[in-house]
C-alpha cells in the first residue's frame, strides 16, 4: 500500500511562524482576533503557553501572559494521506470531516481500493480476473494477484529487486522482497556519491558519502554531502602535495606561493635580503651596500653592513671603542684594532681607590691613604694595596683610668676599640664570716648574706642564719633562745621548735635538739603518770587493764571486753576481761563466745581447748572443724556415715546420716554414668547397662540383657541398640525391614512402626502391604513412582522405580500413536508430530515445525514435505532444485537439490547445480567477461563488477590496465589512449593516459 507523503513537522513549524509573523509587527503582539481572556495564563517562554491544539499558534505575551492565535480557517497543514479524512481548523477548534477523495492505495492490483464512511475499503477483484505482478501475467485469487509456474514457465515480476521462486507443490510463484541488498544488475557510476539498493522490494537510490567524485586535482576535495557530488577547492596554503614547496591559491590551482612565507626554498628575510611574492611567484630583494646591519659586536672596532647583493661584510670604526670594564686602563681603536694602556699610579679609580699603575685599581698605595685615626689600641695599615688596622691584642689593660674594688676594668677588645669589662677578681671585702663577697657576671659589687646552715665561727656560733649573723646549731647546750638559730633552748639544748606538747622532749635519746615523742609506755611529768602514760606517738592513754570506750584510749592501741588489753584479742573463743588476767587475752572453754556478735554461738561452740567448732549440719573441710569429730559430704555429721547409698547432707536431714534417695548418686559408694542407688541403701544399674535379671537394674526392667526403662514387650520393639539401631535401654520400633526375633512371618518384615510388612519386589495390592508403603504395578516398590513414564515392573528390576526405556509407551501417562517415553522419566513426541521447539520431540529436534530424525542444519536442507517439495514429514533431506524456503542462499542463488547453495564455494561446474563455477563459487552465470566477479566479498554467486581502481582477468596493472567499476576495463596512468574515454582518469594528454 502506498501514502501520500506525510508533512514533516517542520512543515508545521513553518505555518506556524508564518501566522505568527502575520500577527506580530516590531515586537508588539497584535490580539485582535486571539482566544478569550480566560484561555490565556502567566508565561516566561512560548513553551509555557502549549494548549496541546495544532490550530493555534502559543505565544508569551510580552506582558508575560500567555496569547493563543487561531490559525486561518481551512485544511490543517500536515494531513494523515490515504485514512479517508481531512482535518480542518474551525475558528481555531480541529474539526474531522469525512474525504471519499483521499484514497489508501494497497499496491495491490486485484482490490479496488475505495473510501466508505470516512474508513479505507479494499475491495477483492473477482476471482480469475487478469492481474499483473510487476510484469508477470497472474489471475486475481482471493484479492492477492497469483501468477502460475513450471519447471517451462519460471517466475520474473521484471523487478530486481524481488527474490522470485516457484513453490512446485502449489504450481505458483513467490516473489518475496529484498530489503537492504544492492540492486541485482544495476551497475555503479563512480563519484555520483549514491547507490542503488532494494527498500521494501522497491530499487531506491540513496546517498552513499563514501562514493566521492575524484577530480584528480590535489587543490580540490572529494566530496559527498547528502548525496551531492562537489569538488571544492582545498584552504589557501596547503601543500599541493606533501614534501614539496607548491602550495594551493585557495581557487583549485597549485602555485609557488600566495604570499612570502610560503617561499621557504629561499633563505630567510633579514636587513639585507627580503622574500616577496609577485603573481604567485617567489622573487627576492637586497637592501643598498653599506646598509647597517642589525647584528653588530659592540667595541671591536668594526661595523657590519649589506654587500648589496644579500650577504654582509665588516668595515673599520675607530668610534665603535672598545671597553674592558678597568678604570685603570685607557679604551683606544687604532684602524680597527683594539688597545688598553694602563692609567698613572695613584689616579682615582672610584670612592677611595687608587690605580696602581700596572692596571689594577687598588684600596691604597701608602698608609696615609687609608681612612681613620690612629690610637692605643689600633693602628692604620697598607699591605699589599689593602687598607687594614693593626689591632692592640685582646684584654689588655689601659694604663690609666682604672678603679679598684669596682669589680671593672678597662681594656682593649682586640678588634681596636676600647671597652669596660667585668673583673671578677675585684670583690668588696667586708669582714663577715656570714656574708659573701661578689662580683656579678655584669661586674655589679655585693655583700648577700649567707644562706641559713651555712658554716661560720664568730661570736661562739657555727652556723649562719640567713640575716648575716652566726648562731648556734640544734642540740648545742644553751642558756637562752636568743643564742639558738631555731630561736628555741628547751631542756638546756637549742631544739628545733618550742616543743612544750603533752609526750613530747628535746633530749630524747638518738634526737638530742629534736623536738620527739616520748618513747611509748613512758611516763612525762607531770601531765601523764600513775594510771596513764605515754604511747609514743605524743598523746597520753590508759595502761592495759583499765577501762576503755575504743582502742585510742589505750596505750597498747587494743580496747577489747570493755578494758585495755595487751592485744586485739579478737579471734573467737578469747577474751580480756577474764578473772584473774584482766588486761591480757585468754581462751574461753566449752561456752559460746557471743562477743563480738556471737562469733561462736548458735551452730559453732567453743571446745574444751578454747577452738570454736560447727555443731552437726554446719558446714566443713576436715573431721577437725566439727564438734562430733566427723565431716561427711561437707557438713558436720552424728556418725562417720559411710555405709553404701548414705549421705549426711540430703535436704531437711544435714547433719544425720541418711538413705540416698531413688534414682541419685552417692559420690562415694554408688555414682557414675552407669548405676544410681535405689532409695533402700542399694547401688544398682541404670537404663542401657547389660543386665542378667531384673535385680540388677534400677527401673527392674531387664530386656535383651540390657536394663530398660519399660517393660517392652509390643510387636516389632526391642531395647538394645543391636536390635533396634538406636541406644541400649530406650525401648524403640524395629527399624524398616528387620525382623531380628523372628516376629513376622513368611516373606514379611518389620515396617519400622511395630508391625509386619513385605519387602520391596514383593507381590502385593495394596501400600499398607508394603514396607515401603507404596505397591506400584502389583509389586512393593521403592517410591510412589507416580511420575510420567516410570514403572516399578522392570524385568530384572522389580520393586525399584525406573523410567520407562525409550521409544516405548507407558499405559497411564505416555501412550498413543504419536509420542512415546524418551528413557528419561519424559513423554515426547514422535518424528513427524507437529512441534514448537526441540524439547517436545523424542529425537531432540523440532525442526521446521515438525519432530525430525536429524538436527536438519545444514545448507538447504528442511524436514517437512512441504519446505522440501517432496517426500514425507520428520526425515531431513534436501530442499528441492531451485528452491530456497529459508533464504540461506546469496541472492539470487538457489538451492541446487543436493544440500548447496548456487554460491557456494567450489571447484569446477560439476560442483554447483547451475553447472557454473566462477572465481572459486557456485555462479548464477557463467561470469566469464573482464572486470567482473562472482566472488565479491558479501555477493558470493552474483556475477557483478570489481571496484573501480582493481584488476580482473586480461585487465592486469602489468599492462597498465584498471577496471573501472562497471564492468569496463581502461587504461591507467601511461597507457597509451585516443581519447578521454579510453583512460581511467577520463583524461588522455599527449595520446597517454594522466593520472
Amino acid at each position: 500500500m502506498s501514502n501520500r507523503p506525510r508533512v514533516l513537522p517542520s512543515l508545521l513549524t513553518t505555518l506556524l511562524s508564518a501566522v505568527l509573523v502575520a500577527q506580530i509587527a516590531s515586537c508588539g503582539l497584535d490580539t485582535n482576533g486571539s482566544l478569550a481572556p480566560e484561555d490565556t495564563k502567566a508565561c516566561v517562554v512560548n513553551a509555557n503557553c502549549d494548549d496541546q491544539n495544532p490550530c493555534t499558534v502559543d505565544v508569551c505575551g510580552n506582558d508575560g501572559t500567555c496569547v493563543l492565535v487561531p490559525l486561518e480557517d481551512g485544511p490543517l497543514p500536515g494531513q494523515t494521506a490515504g485514512d479517508c479524512q481531512r482535518s480542518d481548523c474551525v475558528a481555531g477548534v480541529l474539526t474531522t470531516t469525512n474525504d471519499d477523495a483521499d484514497i489508501d492505495d494497497d499496491g495491490e492490483s486485484c482490490t479496488d481500493d475505495a473510501c466508505a464512511m470516512g474508513a479505507p475499503v479494499h475491495t477483492p477483484a473477482q476471482n480469475g480476473t487478469s492481474c499483473l505482478f510487476g510484469t508477470a501475467q497472474g489471475t486475481c485469487k482471493g484479492g492477492a494477484c497469483a501468477v502460475e509456474c513450471s519447471a517451462q514457465n519460471p517466475c520474473d515480476d521484471g523487478n530486481p529487486c524481488t527474490e522470485d521462486a516457484c513453490n512446485a507443490g502449489a504450481g505458483l510463484c513467490m516473489f518475496t522482497d529484498l530489503d537492504g541488498l544492492p540492486t541485482p544488475g544495476y551497475v555503479p557510476v563512480a563519484g555520483d556519491c549514491s547507490q542503488h539498493i532494494c527498500v521494501a522490494g522497491e530499487d531506491t537510490a540513496v546517498a552513499d558519502d563514501t562514493d566521492v567524485p575524484v577530480d584528480m586535482n590535489t587543490c580540490t576535495l572529494d566530496v559527498c554531502t547528502m548525496g551531492a557530488p562537489t569538488n571544492p577547492p582545498v584552504t589557501t596554503g596547503e601543500p599541493c602535495e606533501p614534501g614539496k614547496p607548491e602550495v594551493c591559491d585557495g581557487a583549485s590551482n597549485c602555485v609557488a606561493c600566495n604570499e612570502p612565507a610560503d617561499c621557504v626554498h629561499l633563505p630567510p628575510d633579514d636587513v639585507c635580503q627580503k622574500r616577496t611574492c609577485e603573481n604567485h611567484v617567489c622573487v627576492q630583494t637586497f637592501a643598498p651596500d653599506g646598509t647597517m646591519f642589525d647584528g653588530q659586536t659592540a667595541g671591536d672596532c668594526m661595523r657590519v653592513v649589506c654587500d648589496g647583493a644579500g650577504a654582509t661584510k665588516e668595515i673599520v670604526d675607530d668610534t665603535d671603542l672598545p671597553n674592558d670594564d678597568n678604570a685603570c686602563t685607557k679604551n683606544v681603536c687604532t684602524n680597527g684594532t683594539p688597545t688598553f694602556p694602563n692609567e698613572a699610579i695613584d689616579t682615582a679609580c672610584g670612592a677611595g681607590l687608587y690605580c696602581d699603575g700596572g692596571g689594577k685599581c687598588v684600596g691604597c698605595n701608602e698608609a696615609a691613604q687609608c681612612e681613620g685615626t690612629d690610637d692605643f689600641c689600633k693602628v692604620r695599615t697598607c699591605i699589599d694595596n689593602q687598607c687594614g688596622w693593626s689591632y692592640t691584642p685582646e684584654g689588655t689593660d689601659l694604663p690609666d683610668g682604672q678603679m679598684a674594688l669596682d669589680c671593672k676594668v678597662i681594656e682593649c677588645d682586640g678588634q681596636g676599640d676600647i671597652v669596660t669589662s667585668t673583673d671578677t677578681t675585684d670583690k668588696p671585702v667586708d669582714g663577715n664570716d656570714c656574708t659573701d663577697d661578689v662580683c656579678s657576671q655584669a661586674g655589679v659589687p655585693s655583700n648577700p648574706n649567707l644562706p641559713v646552715n651555712a658554716a661560720c665561727n664568730q661570736n661562739g656560733g657555727t652556723v649562719c642564719n640567713g640575716a648575716g649573723a652566726c648562731k648556734k646549731a640544734p642540740a648545742q647546750t644553751c642558756g637562752g633562745a636568743v643564742e639558738c638559730l631555731s630561736g628555741h633552748c628547751v631542756d638546756g639544748v637549742c631544739c628545733n621548735a618550742a616543743c612544750s606538747g603533752t609526750c613530747m622532749a628535746c633530749d630524747v635519746a638518738g634526737s638530742v635538739g629534736t623536738c620527739a615523742n616520748v618513747p611509748v609506755a613512758t611516763e612525762d611529768a607531770p601531765t601523764c603518770t600513775g594510771t596513764n602514760a605515754c604511747d609514743g606517738a605524743g598523746t597520753c592513754k590508759r595502761d592495759s587493764g583499765q577501762p576503755c570506750a575504743g582502742a585510742v584510749d589505750c596505750v597498747s592501741g587494743f580496747c577489747a571486753d570493755g578494758v585495755c588489753c595487751n592485744s586485739a584479742c579478737d579471734a573467737a573463743c578469747f577474751a580480756c576481761d577474764l578473772m584473774g588476767s584482766v588486761g591480757t587475752c585468754a581462751p574461753l572453754v566449752s561456752a559460746e563466745d557471743t562477743n563480738p556478735t556471737n562469733v561462736c554461738a548458735g551452730t559453732r561452740f567453743c571446745d574444751a581447748t578454747g577452738t570454736c567448732k560447727a555443731k552437726d549440719g554446719g558446714a566443713c573441710g576436715t573431721s577437725g572443724d566439727c564438734l562430733s569429730g566427723h565431716c561427711v559430704d561437707g557438713v558436720c555429721c552424728d556418725t562417720d556415715c559411710t555405709d553404701t547409698c548414705k549421705s549426711c547432707n540430703l535436704a531437711g536431714s544435714a547433719g544425720v546420716c541418711s538413705f540416698v534417695a531413688d534414682g541419685q548418686d552417692d559420690t562415694g559408694t554408688c555414682a557414675g554414668a552407669n548405676q544410681s542407688c535405689d532409695g533402700a541403701g542399694v547401688c544398682k544399674k541404670v537404663a542401657g547397662e547389660l543386665c542378667a535379671g531384673a535385680a540388677e537394674c534400677l527401673s527392674e526392667f531387664c530386656v535383651d540383657g540390657v536394663c530398660c526403662e519399660t517393660v517392652c514387650v509390643g510387636m516389632c520393639e526391642a531395647c538394645s541398640a543391636a536390635k533396634t539401631g538406636g541406644a541400649n535401654g530406650v525401648c524403640s520400633p524395629i527399624p524398616l525391614g528387620g525382623n531380628p526375633d523372628a516376629e513376622c512371618p513368611f516373606e514379611s518384615a518389620c515396617n519400622g512402626a511395630m508391625a509386619c510388612a513385605y519387602a520391596i519386589g514383593e507381590g502385593c495390592a495394596f501400600d499398607s502391604s508394603c514396607l515401603s508403603g507404596h505397591c506400584v504395578d502389583g509389586v512393593c516398590c521403592d517410591t510412589a513412582c507416580d511420575g510420567t513414564c516410570q514403572t516399578c515392573n522392570l524385568p530384572g528390576s522389580a520393586g525399584i522405580c525406573m523410567n520407562v526405556p525409550a521409544g516405548q509407551d507407558d499405559a497411564a501417562t505416555c501412550a498413543g500413536a504419536n509420542q512415546s517415553c524418551d528413557g528419561a522419566g519424559a513423554c515426547k513426541k514422535e518424528n513427524a508430530a507437529a512441534c514448537g521447539g526441540d524439547a517436545e520431540c523424542l529425537s531432540g529436534h523440532c525442526v521446521d515445525g515438525v519432530c525430525c530424525d536429524d538436527a536438519c542444519a545444514g545448507t538447504c536442507e528442511a524436514c517437512s514435505a512441504a519446505k522440501k517439495g517432496s517426500g514425507v514429514d520428520g526425515v531431513c533431506e534436501p530442499v528441492a532444485l531451485g528452491a530456497d524456503p529459508d533464504m540461506e542462499c546469496t541472492t539470487p542463488g538457489t538451492c541446487d537439490g543436493a544440500g548447496m547453495c548456487i554460491g557456494e564455494a567450489c571447484m569446477d561446474g560439476t560442483d554447483c547445480a547451475t553447472g557454473n563455477c566462477a572465481d572459486g563459487f557456485c555462479c548464477a552465470t557463467a561470469c566469464a567477461d573482464d572486470c567482473f566477479s562472482c566472488g565479491l566479498s558479501g555477493m558470493e554467486g552474483q556475477c557483478m563488477p570489481v571496484p573501480a581502481g582493481t584488476t580482473d582477468g586480461t585487465c592486469v596493472a602489468a599492462d597498465l590496465e584498471v577496471c573501472d567499476g562497471a564492468g569496463v576495463c581502461l587504461g591507467d596512468a601511461g597507457f597509451a589512449c585516443n581519447g578521454n574515454e579510453e583512460c581511467f582518469s577520463n583524461d588522455c594528454v599527449n595520446n597517454v593516459c594522466a593520472p
